[in-house]
């Protein structure tokens, strides 16, 4: 299956384990930084590759078009709140009788590792040899928190949640428009489109562990978080909003 991930920085992990897993089989291309660079935007792709090197070539039929220099197996993007800052505070003014004053807005002076909608779906819907995505795979609101919020009504996560809700909706509409209307004429192509149909995967999100960096093997309890900075402990409520929006 070629997939697009649409990554917070946790599930970053899950596209180097795909890499590991298949060894020589890939290869894997990201963002270089330049001489002197001290910062680095991880909102840039990752991308897993067919290695032409690998003794499974000789087994594999590829499609019409399939350059195995260019077309990515897996892609990973890190898009921590599903939408630009611009898109998210949209949602928000959209649901206010008054919008806020100039230069006010709901999120903190943090860096947010988020990019458009539109960007990252126009990579997932390109054709051969650039792309042939078959799954997007996203997780939830991990980092919906007042890390990244303070200007919400109610304060804190009350507010970050009905927010949220406003965001999932819309994306739900947004990708099912697009990508019901790429996999129509998909299908109306017949035999030129030889590809499965496009599909969303949202995965539930898990709270974390404070001692994560100090952790190297599996733990055998699950840790409840406190009510504090994070939203770990509303993790449940932010996984079943994908439930209502579907």
């Amino acid at each position: 299956m070629l997939i697009q991930s649409i990554l917070d920085s946790v599930s970053h992990n899950h596209f180097f384990s795909i890499s590991c897993t298949l060894g020589r089989h890939v290869t894997v291309r990201e963002r270089v930084p330049a001489p002197g660079e001290t910062f680095i935007d991880t909102s840039g792709p990752l991308h897993i590759y067919l290695n032409p090197a690998s003794p499974l070539m000789t087994t594999l039929s590829l499609p019409p078009g399939f350059d195995i220099a260019n077309t990515p197996l897996v892609t990973a993007r890190r898009v921590d709140l599903l939408w630009s800052v611009q898109e998210v505070q949209a949602f928000w003014d959209s649901t206010q009788d008054k919008p806020m004053q100039d230069g006010k807005t709901v999120f903190t002076h943090e860096i947010a590792y988020t990019i458009r909608f539109d960007t990252y779906l126009s990579d997932f819907l390109q054709p051969l040899p650039t792309a042939s995505y078959s799954a997007m795979i996203m997780t939830t609101g991990a980092h919906w928190t007042n890390y990244h919020f303070n200007g919400t009504t109610p304060a804190g996560i009350p507010g970050i949640m009905k927010l949220f809700k406003v965001a999932a909706k819309n994306w739900v509409d947004h990708f099912q428009d697009a990508v019901g209307k790429a996999n129509r004429e998909c299908e109306a192509a017949g035999e030129l489109c030889k590809r499965p149909r496009r599909r969303a995967i949202i995965r539930d999100y898990l709270e974390g562990h404070y001692g994560c960096e100090n952790i190297f093997e599996p733990s055998t309890t699950i840790m409840k978080a406190p009510q504090d900075f994070w939203n770990w402990r509303e993790m449940p409520e932010f996984n079943a909003v994908w439930t209502v929006s579907a």
